[in-house]
């Protein structure tokens, strides 16, 4: 079965964000390497692999927050 390979990144461990897809394992690991070059070890960096395009999004600060 083939599966999409995608980087999901976590800027500072807060904002998640897609990125892809790519046509290979060693395609997503290159990204990911090159995000690391360009920005530093601060962020989350995941290989995901599907069949269909996930979608990801924050939760809004405010859902924690008690009242």
């Amino acid at each position: 079965m083939d599966h999409q390979h995608y980087l999901l990144i976590i800027f500072g461990d807060v904002e998640p964000e897609f990125r892809g897809p790519f046509a290979s394992t060693e395609a997503v690991e290159a990204a990911a390497q090159q995000h690391r070059s360009d920005h530093g070890d601060t962020d989350g960096l995941y290989h995901v692999r599907c069949e269909t395009k996930p979608s990801i999004c924050a939760f809004a600060h405010g859902l924690f927050v008690e009242d």
